[in-house]
């Protein structure tokens, strides 16, 4: 199992959480984050030292669950990586 931060249309209540309903939520928390843009996409640069902070939630996914996400972002053209990162709690 992976653990994955998501901000945006896949956190509760919006259009792709379907993606995550089965997936276990084990809690909410602020990455640090910084909005740009380019390519018409939201995207953003995470900890890099600005001080801004995004709300995310964490879930522990299964492999399928990883692979709908990494499809849905894009990775596979680089729209989008995956990174580590370090949460405020």
């Amino acid at each position: 199992m992976t653990h994955i931060a998501v901000y945006g249309t896949l956190k509760t209540g919006f259009g792709n959480h379907h993606i995550l309903s089965r997936q276990k939520k084990v809690l909410d928390d602020y990455v640090e984050f910084e909005k740009v843009s380019g390519n018409g996409y939201p995207r953003g640069k995470f900890g890099i030292g600005t001080k801004k902070f995004i709300h995310v939630e964490i879930y522990q996914v299964d492999e399928a669950a990883e692979k709908r996400c990494d499809q849905l972002e894009g990775i596979e053209y680089n729209f989008y990586r995956r990174k580590e990162v370090k949460t405020l709690s």
